[in-house]
């Protein structure tokens, strides 16, 4: 990506840009929010999906009067996404239930994202078509749909848009030496952690960009940066912590050993590149490797990596300096996710959509740089038909994945169209069985639900979600020994299940085992559970009848 000299005045202060200019960057901004929302189309009448209840509509913080208090000042969260919570707290007030305006506001939210990568590239001197280029494939790359439809993870996003404002922000005090730009790159950072730490990476990144700049980097990029370290350093500490306390507790997320783990980066980094290059097959859960830690080939993925490195860190001063540049920041970005910590997610798969999002710009700055040099080197040497076959080709890139993000953002139209999508792709996927089995329920589907749990169960025999969701389809529709059996089966695997223990002593009552009923009571007291009056009222009346002794509640 050749590099040009910035709009400077003798002091070296960036000029502003003339009116025509800033007229013309408006227009190019609106063309990729324009070509946003057409891509995304059909996510804008797409429902909830997955967590999407536990985050939004069921979830106690955001229907509790407190729930900003709650959210910013305990620990009674899963995880510490503040910001994105207070976004949800509001907009649930507004909005409710109806599932469209957030769809609208993740769409928007990646847009500016989309364009804010569009100006970081341009203020790191990338020539201005592979800039734009670059802004508008991250606005389109079907990789992006996981995020931008999939409504809780707004804080994917938010974190997104926050970060590249904080790394725009930065690059200009650096390039200006205006204190408030400063500051406010010190408070984007933050406000992109407590939307999600997802950027944590962010002062590794502004290092690296700034020795993009000047050629190396300096003490005083070091002083610089520190505030920012500590930031990210305090808000990855506490993200560390929540996640083995409130989501993993007691979870043996990734039994493999060090050695596995060490040689899946590989893995997982290869995957990624590949799927932003060839975005086919996506799949809400993808397979779940198994990686052997113990065969040598196991790592070969990981030689080949750390062998691109060295090489394009040798030619650094020449042709390597972007490509080296590119996939530095898409590691770095990457690497809290790449496997090494503990992560909630890694029960299902090593790899999502989802997770590789913050990394995907720098990989996709690379492609469209290289694309525009390519067309500008064209014209300035007077090869009309290539320029006019380099163009063409961008332009079919970027129809083709935006083609690609409609048709793929159309399987997100509810649960059960998604996870219908995961098995043809995966038919591994407990998760998605389980899933799909809960979107044929809330449909009374109770047969196909049952086959789903069934299925789940076979992938995973201690899955305890799928005996307790089968359990509740069994009791809907009568079946209460087998219900109970499922019940029994929750609670071995999962201990304290209040609600198992409620819906146990339902099905006992139906089957008129009274005393079983009372044990299941008590239990469900003892976990903290309140049984309704009308169902006490009603067994009570029943052990009376049949004579049968009544347990101490």
């Amino acid at each position: 990506m050749p590099m040009q000299r910035p709009n400077t005045n003798r002091r070296g202060m960036v000029r502003s840009e003339p009116a025509p200019r800033r007229l013309t960057h408006l227009i190019l901004a609106a063309g990729l929010l324009a070509a946003t929302f057409a891509a995304y189309a059909p996510a804008i009448l797409a429902g909830f999906i997955w967590d999407d209840d536990r985050f939004l509509y069921q979830s106690p913080i955001i229907l509790a009067p407190d729930g900003l208090y709650r959210t910013w000042f305990t620990t009674e969260a899963s995880d510490y996404w503040p910001l994105t919570r207070t976004m949800f707290w509001l907009e649930w007030r507004i909005w409710g239930n109806n599932p469209m305006p957030y769809h609208v506001g993740n769409i928007l939210i990646h847009a500016v994202a989309a364009v804010l990568l569009w100006r970081v590239l341009r203020w790191l001197n990338v020539n201005p078509p592979g800039a734009y280029l670059a802004g508008l494939i991250f606005a389109v790359h079907p990789v992006t749909i996981e995020s931008v439809a999939w409504i809780a993870e707004r804080k994917n996003v938010l974190s997104m848009a926050l970060y590249l404002l904080a790394i725009l922000a930065y690059l200009r005090f650096h390039d200006q030496r205006c204190r408030r730009w400063y500051v406010f790159a010190l408070l984007a950072a933050a406000a992109a952690l407590l939307a999600k730490t997802s950027v944590v990476m962010l002062p590794v990144v502004l290092l690296l960009l700034i020795g993009w700049k000047q050629g190396a980097i300096a003490r005083r990029d070091l002083v610089r940066t520190a505030p920012f370290f500590l930031v990210s350093l305090a808000l990855g500490l506490l993200t560390i912590w929540y996640q083995h306390q409130n989501v993993i507790s007691g979870v043996i997320v990734r039994p493999e050993g060090l050695a596995s783990r060490i040689a899946s980066v590989g893995w997982v980094v290869w995957f990624y590149l590949y799927k932003i290059v060839v975005p086919m097959n996506l799949a809400m859960v993808y397979p779940r490797w198994d990686v052997d830690g113990g065969r040598v080939l196991s790592f070969v993925p990981l030689g080949l990596l750390i062998a691109c490195f060295v090489v394009l860190g040798y030619y650094r001063r020449g042709w390597g300096r972007a490509p080296l540049a590119a996939l530095g920041s898409f590691v770095i970005v990457l690497a809290p996710v790449l496997g090494l910590l503990e992560m909630a997610y890694a029960r299902y798969s090593l790899v999502a959509d989802h997770l590789q999002y913050p990394g995907m710009p720098g990989i996709i700055a690379l492609l469209g740089g290289c694309l525009g040099a390519a067309w500008l080197r064209a014209r300035a040497t007077g090869r009309g038909a290539v320029a006019v076959g380099l163009a063409a080709a961008a332009g079919a890139v970027a129809i083709a994945l935006g083609a690609m993000t409609w048709r793929q953002a159309q399987t997100y139209r509810n649960a059960e169209t998604l996870w219908s999508h995961t098995i043809a792709i995966n038919d591994h996927a407990w998760v998605a069985y389980n899933n799909r089995g809960n979107a044929y329920s809330d449909k009374h589907d109770h047969d196909r639900a049952i086959r789903d749990y069934t299925r789940a169960i076979e992938l995973k025999p201690n899955y305890a979600d799928a005996y307790y969701n089968r359990g509740c389809d069994y009791h809907r529709l009568s079946d209460f020994g087998q219900a109970i059996r499922d019940y029994t089966k929750t609670i071995e695997l999962k201990k304290n299940s209040t609600d198992v223990y409620n819906n146990l002593a339902v099905a006992y009552f139906n089957l008129r085992e009274y005393d079983k009923a009372w044990a299941d009571v008590a239990m469900f007291r003892q976990l903290g559970g309140t049984p309704h009056p009308d169902f006490l009222q009603a067994l009570t009346e029943a052990t009376g009848r049949s004579g049968q002794r009544r347990d101490q509640q």
